[in-house]
């Protein structure tokens, strides 16, 4: 079995598993939290960005705006649910940068094709 076949058979597994790790990142309340040090609104963006990559590339089926579409309620439900996290607190400018972490993916991997009205083929 090559190692590109042994990978895209553990990268749906990996995929969900990171979408746990932005739950559990999310809720860890304040006084427990591990900070990376870098800006927050950055650590959000890239989580948000490997998540959506990961959930891209393990179901290439399905549409990015899709993928994109769902992270984002994800991580709106997410980020109002820390309002009842000890030591956090909900922010908007965090739901901006993660919806900026899925976006990046979405909009690139989105086929230019797709936007056209049906039937209507690119030059």
């Amino acid at each position: 079995m090559s190692a590109g076949r042994r990978l895209s058979q553990w990268l749906p597994f990996f995929a969900w598993l990171s979408v746990v790790g932005l739950a559990v990142a999310s809720w860890t309340p304040g006084e427990e939290m591990i900070r990376t040090g870098v800006r927050g609104s950055f650590e959000h963006i890239a989580a948000y960005f490997i998540s959506t990559l990961m959930l891209v590339c393990a179901y290439p089926g399905w549409s990015p705006w899709t993928i994109g579409g769902a992270l984002t309620v994800y991580a709106g439900i997410l980020e109002i649910g820390q309002i009842y996290v000890p030591g956090r607190h909900s922010q908007f400018e965090d739901f901006a940068a993660t919806c900026m972490g899925v976006a990046i993916i979405s909009a690139d991997l989105m086929d230019s094709s797709n936007i056209l009205a049906p039937g209507i083929k690119e030059a």
